[in-house]
């Protein structure tokens, strides 16, 4: 979570940096109380420090935008040393016009006067343009948690076209790999294939729909014929799991023999009003459908197994609806603000657990809220070079009729930053 808010920091310190500049970074360090951190039952809070670094290659090309990018962030605990964890990756991307009227720099100023202004939410989709990005990652845990460590890579590819004045389509292909050298059974890839029409209206509002169709497909077959398979200490090993113990990591993996795939629709409508570059509110809502499920996940056992979401209970874990809004706001004194609001209903293909592992429900139910606040305020040092200070807030409950994932928890950061 403070990755991403580090993140954002960095993509808003970013944005005052000259436009003309090819090279940029950002640099930062958090400092946070997290109630917490591991998004668990047990409650069990800490303090958490992040270091953030991002680096940025965008050569001037208005035909051909390309954006060359390389972030890493290390996440370190005061009480639970053994969850500190590094991530990092590259990502390159770049939009291809492959039609559509370029911009005249010619035009007097009179009919540059007369021309209607397309508000900022609408002026990416006035031509029709094929975008292709790729990334490369990779996590790093200790040895007491390495079952997390992946490596992953995606590809995506976009075009996009107007069907009319005040219409456009886009279409969008993400493939993504993940390998978990610790837990081969997990490593998996997944392909979304989605659609969008999208339309905007005189006072500047885009609106539109979504739908699309993926596939998570697992790398390995299992046929067991047992339920479980007990992982201790990082290590993958047969039998049935136990031990119940503050401070071990025996976790279980519940897998569904003799099944691969996982298919899913989803299916939302979205809205976004932008009245400047530093104002906006944006909102989506939208549902999933999971008619396949062939989920392996790890069910923990001890109060120190996770952090966050279970990582390998990703979207295609399960169905249901959501909602999410956003809201950027300068708030007075060059004070940036961020709210994010989150409700999902999210329905597992897996079972629900009380804390021994032993299964109370043939199927895990959550039901989770979420509020986060961020504000920053830029200052600039010198010509492209500028200091963010920052402050982020995070409220979170999740209802859970799986024991080990009825949680509520509160944060707080700050996080100071150089962007050159």
């Amino acid at each position: 979570m403070m990755v991403k808010r580090a993140a954002l920091s960095g993509i808003l310190l970013l944005w005052y940096l000259p436009a003309m500049a090819q090279f940029s970074g950002y640099s930062s360090i958090s400092f946070g109380y997290h109630k917490n951190p591991l998004y668990n039952y047990a409650n069990i809070s800490d303090q958490l420090k992040m270091a953030y670094l991002e680096l940025a290659f965008q050569p001037e090309n208005k035909m051909a935008p390309f954006d060359l990018r390389y972030v890493g962030g290390l996440t370190t605990f005061n009480r639970l040393t053994d969850r500190d964890y590094y991530e990092h990756g590259l990502t390159g991307f770049i939009s291809l016009q492959l039609a559509g009227a370029v911009e005249d720099t010619s035009e007097d100023e009179e009919e540059a006067d007369e021309a209607p202004e397309r508000p900022p939410s609408y002026a990416d989709s006035t031509s029709q343009m094929l975008s292709v990005g790729a990334r490369i990652s990779a996590r790093y845990d200790r040895s007491a948690h390495r079952d997390f460590d992946n490596r992953g890579a995606e590809l995506h590819l976009a075009y996009r076209a107007t069907t009319g004045d005040r219409s456009f389509v886009r279409f969008r292909n993400d493939f993504m790999y993940h390998a978990y050298p610790y837990v081969i059974d997990l490593s998996n890839w997944n392909n979304v294939l989605s659609a969008e029409f999208s339309l905007w209206t005189d006072g500047g509002v885009l609106c539109g729909m979504t739908a699309s169709t993926g596939v998570k497909y697992y790398t390995t077959s299992s046929f067991d014929t047992t339920r479980f398979e007990s992982t201790t200490g990082g290590t993958p090993g047969k039998g049935k799991g136990g031990g119940n113990q503050v401070g071990t990591t025996t976790e279980e993996t519940l897998i569904q023999p003799r099944i691969n795939g996982t298919i899913q629709l989803s299916a939302g409508l979205f809205l976004r009003k932008d009245w400047s570059s530093q104002a906006s509110l944006s909102a989506i809502a939208l549902y999933r459908l999971t008619p396949r499920y062939a989920e392996r996940y790890l069910a923990p056992l001890t109060p120190e197994a996770s952090l966050t979401e279970d990582l390998y209970t990703d979207f295609f874990s399960h169905k249901g609806p959501e909602v999410r809004v956003r809201i950027t706001q300068p708030v007075g004194g060059k004070i940036q603000a961020i709210i994010g609001v989150e409700f999902l209903r999210k329905t597992y293909g897996i079972p629900a657990l009380d804390l021994d592992g032993i299964e109370i429900d043939p199927t895990r139910t959550d039901l989770r809220s979420t509020l986060e606040i961020y504000l920053s305020r830029y200052f600039e040092i010198t010509d492209g070079l500028g200091a963010d200070l920052a402050v982020g807030i995070e409220f979170a409950r999740n209802q859970s009729n799986d024991r080990y994932n009825d949680f509520s928890t509160s944060s707080i950061s700050l996080g100071v930053g150089i962007g050159f």
